[in-house]
């Protein structure tokens, strides 16, 4: 079977869950893949998991302030 026989004879099963957002509990959250891997997402409020990156909690806390001091440094302005 040739490469564009495969593409045209294979389906693409997407699966949503509905109201399953862990942010705003109405969301419906799907699942989906890019250049950067596997991703949930909800379609109400836009929260984004990756399933396959596990971070521990220090590494999130230390991920949060090198974020937030990054985008300070941007806001402020020089005289």
């Amino acid at each position: 079977m040739a490469v564009s026989e495969l593409h045209e004879t294979s389906e693409v099963t997407k699966l949503y869950r509905i109201k399953s957002c862990p942010r705003c509990h109405y969301g419906d959250v799907y699942e989906d893949t890019d250049e950067y891997g596997a991703y949930e997402q909800c379609f109400q409020c836009g929260w984004v998991n990756y399933p396959n990156r596990h971070v521990t909690q220090a590494q999130a806390e230390a991920e949060k302030r090198q974020t937030a001091s990054s985008s300070r440094g941007e806001r402020r302005r020089v005289r």
